[in-house]
């Protein structure tokens, strides 16, 4: 396990503090514990604290890169509050939250919360880099124009990405209306259906429809439930761990990853296998990042 954290060191890894002042490290975990449109099982507010948690019994070595990805340093911004009943004004705190660290050009990982809060990390990232696209892995396609009486519910991520006009990829879906699956068809965003993705999967192809600056977006529910069951809305099928670190190989290595979330873990009690592969993957990409970067830890 990771070094364990002592009183005052307890953000993503639980690493010693002097690898986390906000000075020097270069990725820095944004929490974004919002909650307001779930629509089937609550709980996403409680992900990202569940994600720091599990983090911090991470290894530290990555033996695939054999490198530390820790050692580039690592800041966990404190938690914030959003406003209550002000899906816009939420949006607003998250980009806030956001634009200074990519100003600054540090690697940023939001942790969610809700899919709906991406919005504010998006538009923060695309006023920086005007070629903005978005790498979205998902269950759901989320194109939805309005749900329950809101255009920020988290089933319309996606049209509200393609609204800002950012080219949006996606991966892994297997769940989508009829409207959904007319608005891919017209060409308005490239989509991988699960089903019909072949294996070996063809992430060279896939990464080929990004922009050279990527957001690169992680609704939990996209792996398969056999290793992501805390989620609010589990389907069937899904990217197992392979898929995943394939995908970003693939990613990291030909674009620039500008920032990234993981959003949608719903905690189960007693159950820590979805937190601690979400809190894997964020580690994993740390790793890609850094190789790309060309600061190895």
């Amino acid at each position: 396990m990771s070094q364990p954290a002592t009183a005052g060191e307890g953000g993503f890894l639980g690493l010693p503090a002097r690898h986390t002042t906000a000075a020097k490290s270069r990725f820095v975990i944004v929490p974004g514990g919002y909650e307001e449109t779930t629509t089937y099982v609550k709980g996403t507010s409680r992900g990202p604290e569940a994600i720091v948690a599990a983090s911090q019994q991470v290894e530290l070595y990555d033996e695939e890169l054999s490198n530390e990805p820790w050692k580039l340093g690592v800041h966990t911004a404190p938690a914030f509050a959003f406003p209550k009943k002000d899906p816009e004004g939420a949006m607003r705190t998250m980009d806030r939250a956001v634009a200074p660290w990519l100003k600054k050009g540090r690697r940023v990982v939001m942790l969610g919360g809700e899919h709906s809060i991406t919005l504010g990390a998006v538009r923060a990232a695309k006023r920086q880099y005007k070629d903005l696209s978005v790498l979205h892995i998902d269950a759901h396609a989320d194109l939805r124009q309005s749900y329950h009486g809101s255009i920020h519910n988290h089933a319309c991520i996606g049209a509200r990405i393609v609204d800002l006009g950012c080219p949006l990829v996606q991966v892994g879906i297997r769940n989508l209306t009829a409207p959904e699956h007319r608005m891919i068809r017209a060409g308005k965003v490239k989509t991988y259906f699960d089903v019909q993705t072949p294996r070996p999967r063809p992430w060279s192809e896939v990464v080929s429809h990004l922009s050279p600056h990527v957001y690169f977006t992680v609704d939990l529910d996209g792996i398969t439930p056999a290793l992501m069951p805390a989620v609010g809305t589990p389907e069937p099928g899904g990217l197992d761990w392979e898929d995943l670190l394939g995908l970003m190989r693939a990613l990291f290595a030909s674009r620039e990853v500008v920032a990234m979330d993981v959003m949608e873990l719903c905690p189960i009690p007693g159950q820590i296998l979805s937190d601690f592969v979400a809190a894997k993957l964020i580690y994993k990409a740390m790793g890609y990042w850094g190789r790309a970067d060309g600061r190895n830890g």
